[in-house]
């Protein structure tokens, strides 16, 4: 048969004996089971703890349950089914972990397993004075509250209600933030503003870090690359924010504060690239302002930090009256006209963009008389004659010229198609425009000649007698003469040379030294073979550019040739 049940020498008393202090007693043997009410109470409240005997070679006696090492804070409610069952009420006490340990033999022999339960803190109240701002950049929102004492950081939610309106919780969009009171909170004011951030997982750890995020699609929590994305403009968001204690995993514990539903609008200029760029302008193309109900009146146009126009919704702009080869800044911006002369911009595109360099242009006529080929000590003469060679009795007058069409400093190589200088009829035969069409017909009016030097091969239009449209090739390197309604050579160009003049027979000959030199321009020699015209022409520049352009003077350069 098995042995009768023991009956405990010693029941439990009713209020035991003191504890021997946070001291347990050794282990003894015994072995007993725990059954606890509620393993989170909340502070100071009384718990039903049941502990069952399972064996004790001593057969149960003078047994006691300690809190913390000791007895206060108990009361027993005797013994129970199944036998030997230990009755208690527990009061939980303060926040924090508790201990509990069974005993035997007044606390001389500690029962195996012990048992612990957590008081948990007092919930928090819900924050106070929800609002919330929009931000039309972005957009962004910025959700406010005022503090709650005694909490270690907020959880804020809020979830875009567009484009199903459901009461459900992350019906369409669900995004929340852990952040610690020292990072939300200024004094008593706390704000989160949406945008941007890091990552780190959701739900967040115990540990609490200054700021994680989770954002959840369809109430599906996952870790996201984009961090609290900017909000959609014109959509609507309900929010709440909740306060929290250290080391609480989620769900947390506080009271939910609810916001206002918010809607934000937004503007915002996108697209803007650098478009066509002369010397003195830029042009702002592929410009696209997009305007989610904020209610924009057009365009800003800010440079180098101040905003020189406020114009209509357009794609391109143009920006003029600059500086060649310069670099500018600007912000082209969403605009609202608020009335009364107060204006607010938001979105702006930055695009940086350059000015091209100052075309080419003329500078002077340098013209020199010479005399290559009268003895030392000729040159005395009647000025305002031609020029003629020795041998034709010319050794008392200047027989030669020297003339060097100037160009100014933004002259190159690299922009220069033709530079040529005409010596033409004045008064109703000077050149009626700036082209070398113009140009050769004022030569040939007034029985002069025009000299051309190819710095890169191009066409242009010319006057041949008859024609103003007559078109000619020059090909770069090359010089070429124009007299009486013809080019020479007829064909191809003469090579620059110190050496060798090219003759125009009975006219002239013409020298143009080698490697001419840009931006100072050609230097031709010329040396008259007889008198051409009466030396009173008017003196003309001529420059076609790379671009087509053409410049030049119908107005007679100084010094004109001739009084």
């Amino acid at each position: 048969m098995p042995p009768a049940t023991p009956t405990p020498t010693t029941p439990p008393s009713s209020t035991p004996p003191p504890g021997p202090g946070p001291t347990n007693p050794p282990a003894g043997g015994c072995n007993v089971s725990w059954t606890i009410s509620n393993s989170n109470p909340a502070p100071n409240t009384n718990i039903t703890v049941a502990v069952q005997g399972v064996s004790d070679p001593r057969g149960w006696q003078g047994v006691n349950l300690r809190l913390d090492g000791g007895s206060a804070g108990i009361t027993s409610n005797g013994i129970g089914n199944p036998w030997p069952t230990f009755n208690y009420t527990v009061n939980s006490g303060s926040a924090g972990s508790h201990s509990l340990v069974f005993t035997t033999n007044n606390n001389s022999y500690s029962c195996s397993p012990t048992a612990s339960f957590t008081t948990v803190s007092p919930a928090l109240p819900g924050p106070t004075n929800p609002s919330s701002s929009c931000n039309p950049n972005g957009p962004t929102a910025t959700l406010s509250w005022t503090a709650v004492s005694g909490a270690s950081g907020y959880m804020i939610r809020f979830d875009n209600k567009n484009p199903v309106d459901s009461p459900t919780w992350g019906a369409y969009k669900d995004m929340s933030a852990i952040m610690k009171e020292s990072y939300a909170c200024l004094g008593t004011s706390c704000s989160f503003t949406t945008g941007p951030s890091s990552i780190l997982p959701f739900p967040p750890p115990p540990a609490l870090p200054d700021l994680d995020i989770g954002y959840c699609a369809n109430s599906n929590c996952s870790v996201s690359t984009e961090g609290p994305s900017n909000i959609t403009a014109n959509d609507r968001y309900t929010w709440d924010v909740q306060a929290i204690v250290p080391n609480e995993s989620y769900p947390y514990a506080g009271t939910r504060t609810w916001g206002t539903d918010f809607t934000c609008t937004s503007c915002k200029v996108t697209g803007a690239i650098c478009g066509l760029s002369t010397s003195n302008s830029i042009t702002i193309n592929n410009i696209s302002l997009t305007d989610s109900g904020w209610g924009a009146t057009g365009m800003s146009i800010q440079r180098g930090g101040n905003i020189i126009a406020r114009v209509p919704e357009a794609t391109t702009y143009t920006d003029s009256g600059l500086s060649p080869n310069t670099t500018y800044n600007y912000f082209v911006a969403c605009y609202k006209d608020n009335g009364g002369g107060s204006y607010t911009q938001i979105g702006a595109a930055p695009v940086s963009c350059t000015t091209a360099a100052a075309p080419p242009a003329l500078s002077t006529l340098n013209i020199r008389e010479n005399n290559f080929d009268a003895p030392a000590g000729a040159g005395s003469g009647t000025y305002g004659k031609s020029g003629l060679r020795s041998n034709q009795s010319g050794g008392n007058y200047y027989n030669s010229l020297r003339i060097r069409q100037d160009l100014d400093s933004n002259s190159n190589s690299s922009n220069i198609a033709l530079a040529a200088v005409g010596f033409g009829g004045k008064g109703g035969n000077a050149p009626y425009s700036t082209s070398l069409s113009a140009l050769t017909w004022s030569a040939n009016a007034g029985n002069g000649f025009v000299l051309l030097y190819a710095q890169n091969t191009a066409d242009a239009y010319y006057f041949n007698g008859s024609s103003y449209y007559a078109t000619k090739t020059f090909t770069a390197g090359n010089f070429y003469v124009y007299y009486n309604g013809g080019w020479y050579p007829t064909t191809g160009g003469y090579p620059p040379s110190n050496d060798i003049w090219q003759s125009i027979s009975t006219v002239m000959e013409v020298k143009l030294p080698s490697d001419p030199t840009l931006p100072s321009g050609p230097d031709f020699q010329v040396r008259l073979y007889s008198p051409l015209g009466s030396r009173t022409w008017g003196t003309y520049g001529y420059i076609l550019d790379t671009t087509g352009v053409s410049r030049g003077s119908s107005a007679s350069l100084t010094p004109a040739y001739g009084p």
